[in-house]
């Protein structure tokens, strides 16, 4: 099939990125619904509980996409990425509406709906990152990735930003938590139209005799597990993100405690974090990728990124977190997509929507232990999210190390 890969290429990465930047909106949201006494959904709780609440509610988000991404990519792999695409960006819509009016309404039942859809609507990345796999060569694949990797960190840039800024009445009156909402489901909207539009029809000829059940997709995966060149950078990648999610979910309750961030200034962090995260994806994982392969990246981006996020537990004040922030932000950018690429290589051709399915279901397994397991941690020590996700990562880097001994 002839496909203009740059054109396709920037249809791809534009289709991530309104997703990002509609996922980046709600960042700085959730956690001080939860947590923060004047914007609270009411619900009978104790205070000491909510920290294991907000986890419950992250986990729910991550146990719906632990099940649907390799579901979509499966299906994506014998349909079409298209058809799979357009089902979720249209589940998304509702997803958002559904959140706005749960904060309208004050209704905690209708924001676990809403997580549940998202938790749907998210499995659409298995699918964008198995047509970035499509069209790339293995040459350029760690850059493409990298490039989606762009739009989730530009999305971290300007999601929260304005969720931050959309949710501050003090800027204006009518500003509140719930326009953020509607504004990402307006972009969803867009992202919509414009896979309508420009996205082909099918990428590779479809794998009609891959069959698709609970059944199967567990049979498969335990296939996956064993396979010699899969496994063990699932063990790795389960660590990895079991350190990145401590990190990512509960920095926002280590801002609230320990320097009283509000809703708008924890969208600022965000955003500021983000745009490292872009820096490392779109240009410095490209000049790594010309004279290292993955594997040599991998080497030393783990023990990069555990030392950056360990540095957050030493300031005192703002301004110095901000100064360390970039180290483990940068740590982090250059890891993602060279663990990406590594499955993906590994992985046969017709077979890339469920592989990156599985991929993204380690991440989500991770996502749904992780909440559930430390918000105890949390509770005693907001410092734990710096802690325990250095450590999860360290281990990360000494399995790989283990595991894939370098050539001399």
């Amino acid at each position: 099939m002839d496909i203009n890969r740059k054109y396709l290429k920037f249809i791809i990465f534009i289709t991530f990125l309104l997703d990002m930047i509609g996922v980046g909106i709600i960042i700085p949201i959730v956690t001080p619904l939860v947590l923060s006494e004047s914007i609270n959904i009411p619900f009978d709780i104790l205070d000491d509980n909510r920290p294991v609440l907000l986890a419950i509610i992250f986990s729910t988000f991550s146990a719906v996409l632990f099940f649907c991404a390799p579901i979509s990519g499966s299906l994506a792999d014998k349909y079409s990425h298209k058809k799979i695409i357009t089902v979720t960006v249209i589940i998304n819509i509702i997803n958002y509406l559904v959140f706005s009016w749960a904060i309208y309404t004050q209704q905690l039942l209708f924001l676990w709906i809403a997580r549940i859809m998202a938790g749907i609507a998210a499995s659409n990345s298995s699918v964008l990152y198995s047509s970035m796999s499509l069209i790339s060569t293995e040459e350029n694949k760690s850059s493409n990735f990298g490039l989606l990797g762009v739009g989730f960190a530009v999305g971290f840039v300007i999601g929260p930003t304005i969720g931050g800024l959309l949710s501050d009445s003090s800027i204006v009156s009518w500003f509140n938590p719930s326009l953020p909402t509607l504004f990402a489901c307006s972009l969803v909207i867009i992202n919509f139209i414009l896979v309508q539009l420009y996205f082909p029809k099918k990428l590779a000829e479809p794998n009609r005799g891959l069959k698709i059940s609970p059944k199967n997709l567990f049979i498969n995966l335990t296939i996956t597990l064993k396979d010699d060149k899969l496994r063990p950078t699932f063990i790795v990648a389960f660590c990895y993100f079991s350190g990145f999610v401590f990190y990512t979910q509960f920095m926002q309750v280590f801002l609230i405690k320990e320097y009283s961030l509000n809703i708008a200034q924890i969208g600022y962090f965000f955003a500021y974090l983000g745009f490292w995260i872009v820096v490392g994806q779109g240009w410095l994982v490209r000049v790594l990728e010309k004279k290292f392969k993955a594997t040599e990246i991998l080497t030393f981006s783990f023990l990069v990124s555990s030392i950056g996020i360990f540095l957050n537990v030493i300031p005192d004040q703002l301004w110095i977190l901000y100064i360390i922030t970039p180290i483990g932000a940068l740590g982090n950018s250059i890891t993602l997509p060279n663990l990406a690429t590594f499955v993906s290589n590994a992985s046969p051709t017709n077979l890339q929507g469920q592989s990156m399915g599985f991929y993204q279901s380690t991440q989500s397994l991770a996502n749904i232990i992780v909440p559930l397991c430390v918000a105890p941690l949390v509770n005693f020590s907001h410092y734990s999210p710096m802690i325990g996700s250095s450590m999860l990562i360290l281990l990360a880097w000494i399995l790989f190390l283990t595991i894939y001994k370098p050539n001399p």
